[in-house]
């Protein structure tokens, strides 16, 4: 009776060594980064103990561990001494959904590893289970604003066109004189400086003719007559009735007639006097330029607030 008695205890022994797990689990699992969310790269961290020593590897096929919920990109096997009974299991995954899951098992080679829970946490506010319905395309700030002022400077654009027409034609008529104005100025007053700078080997007739064509061309452009085939006499009155300074008209009177007296009477001129009245004449045609300018411009300014009599503003 003894001996059946110590053969069933010895059988219970021995079959509750072969019914016990291969591995046990030492400690708590962790995982990095906690908490984890959807879309994170998630590495989880086991410490197993194995009963018997076996060595363990990494699976390398991964793709029967993934589904839509996971995707297990490496499985990392490290030992932890050298007699093959303690190691370290490393998970690397990104969860596409929030909360608990099992893994798969997962074969290491000398030990199935089961009951694997990976958790991931929810983004949403506690007590909401449920995305929001998708909204429409959201206009960008200030779109509003930007769309009324479009709309408003569109119907505005006409009614400005039609009061201010005229006015505008003129500023750009001015505008268009005035910059193709600048190319023949510039070369009237190179042609007379370099003529300035020629008074020794340049005759007194050859030199006022050359001077006057010059001064003929410039007055004709800058106030838009016929200064070229006009006389001198005729030259004189159009003078007179301009708006300029007196000290300016009366120098330039003085050109055409003493340039009259030299080429026609014979009147006699020296060097110095030539250079003189080239010089002076250069500064008298950039005071006309200014002159000129600042008439124009009260010119358009009378335009507007005419204008703007007539239309009430």
């Amino acid at each position: 009776m003894r001996q059946r008695l110590v053969l069933f205890i010895f059988f219970i022994l021995n079959l509750s060594i072969y019914a016990s797990p291969e591995y046990e689990i030492l400690g708590k699992a962790t995982s990095f980064p906690s908490p984890s969310y959807i879309g994170d790269s998630v590495e989880h961290s086991l410490s197993l103990r194995l009963r018997e020593p076996a060595k363990l590897e990494a699976p390398t096929d991964l793709e029967q561990l993934n589904n839509s919920w996971i995707e297990v990109r490496e499985i990392k096997v490290i030992p932890e001494d050298k007699n093959m009974k303690k190691y370290t299991v490393r998970i690397v995954y990104t969860p596409f959904f929030s909360g608990s899951f099992l893994l798969s098992d997962i074969n290491l080679g000398g030990i199935v590893l089961k009951d694997v829970v990976l958790k991931t946490e929810s983004s949403l506010e506690p007590g909401i289970n449920t995305l929001s319905s998708i909204r429409g395309p959201m206009a960008l700030p200030g779109t509003r604003f930007m769309t009324i002022s479009l709309v408003l400077f569109l119907l505005i654009i006409p009614v400005f066109v039609l009061i201010f027409s005229g006015r505008i034609k003129k500023l750009f008529l001015y505008l268009e004189r005035f910059f193709k104005g600048q190319r023949p100025i510039k070369k009237f007053f190179k042609d007379v400086s370099r003529l300035s700078d020629s008074y020794l080997s340049v005759s007194a007739n050859d030199f006022y003719t050359v001077l006057l064509d010059h001064l003929r061309f410039f007055l004709g452009h800058l106030y838009e007559k016929d200064f070229i085939s006009t006389t001198t006499s005729e030259i004189l009155g159009i003078l007179d009735s301009m708006k300029i300074s007196m000290p300016i008209k009366e120098f330039l009177k003085k050109i055409f007639v003493d340039a009259d007296r030299i080429k026609f009477g014979g009147m006699k001129i020296s060097p110095e006097k030539k250079k003189q009245d080239a010089q002076e004449l250069i500064s008298v045609c950039n005071e006309l330029i200014l002159l000129k300018k600042r008439q124009d411009i009260e010119e358009i300014q009378n335009d507007v607030q005419l204008d703007g009599g007539k239309n009430g503003f």
